[in-house]
């Protein structure tokens, strides 16, 4: 837990310390500098007008970071659940997920791109009619005897949530089973020592049985 909570920390200072700098260093300026220009009173004006600008940019910009970090891990959810609908739909036949990994031709009537299929690594050349694809993303195709028709897309900023959604998940798997590996062998070395203090506690009382005997 003391993990994870680190880890929830560490993701919002590294998304908050740049417009608190901005703010912070704007707020030296505002002291250090526009009072100096007090004898010239255009160019104060001008001063706290620019700085006043300049601090209403940077608190929007404060109020958007901490509404894009707070909205970050709905929107990586949101992702790897496109990313896993994606991979189930590719388990039909006729149906494959492949990664744009070149883009040969682009024109209004579609694209001439270069994809590899996600499960088997085979690179293809592959004409998609009418739509535009980036580089990186992940496509969902359904070939039949036609042609194929591109059904879904995973832009390459999806693909980095649905990423950043994995690797979260699979840092908690691994903190959950630490922590089941560390709590089994602690009730394992609390059992060995009952067995032993009950081993020691009957040779105990045999030692006095014989004595008394």
């Amino acid at each position: 837990m003391a993990g994870l909570i680190l880890s929830e920390l560490g993701r919002w200072v590294r998304a908050l310390v740049g417009p608190c700098v901005a703010l912070a260093a704007l707020a030296g300026l505002a002291v250090g500098s526009i009072g100096s220009l007090a004898v010239a009173p255009e160019l104060h004006i001008a001063a706290v007008r620019a700085w006043q600008t300049a601090d209403v940019l940077t608190a929007l910009w404060l109020v958007w970071c901490v509404w894009r970090t707070g909205r970050r891990p709905v929107l990586d959810r949101r992702a790897a659940s496109h990313l896993q609908d994606l991979r189930d739909r590719a388990d039909v036949a006729g149906w494959s997920l492949v990664c744009v990994v070149e883009l040969r031709e682009s024109s209004p009537a579609g694209q001439h791109i270069v994809a590899t299929d996600v499960r088997t690594g085979v690179a293809e050349g592959i004409w998609l009619s009418e739509v535009c694809a980036l580089v990186g993303s992940y496509a969902l195709i359904h070939r039949h005897t036609a042609g194929l028709d591109l059904v879904d897309v995973l832009p390459p900023t999806e693909m980095l949530a649905a990423r950043r959604d994995e690797a979260v998940r699979a840092r908690r798997l691994r903190r959950a089973w630490t922590v089941s590996v560390r709590r089994q062998h602690r009730r394992q070395r609390r059992a060995a020592r009952a067995v032993a203090r009950a081993t020691e506690g009957m040779f105990r009382r045999r030692g006095r049985d014989r004595a008394a005997s």
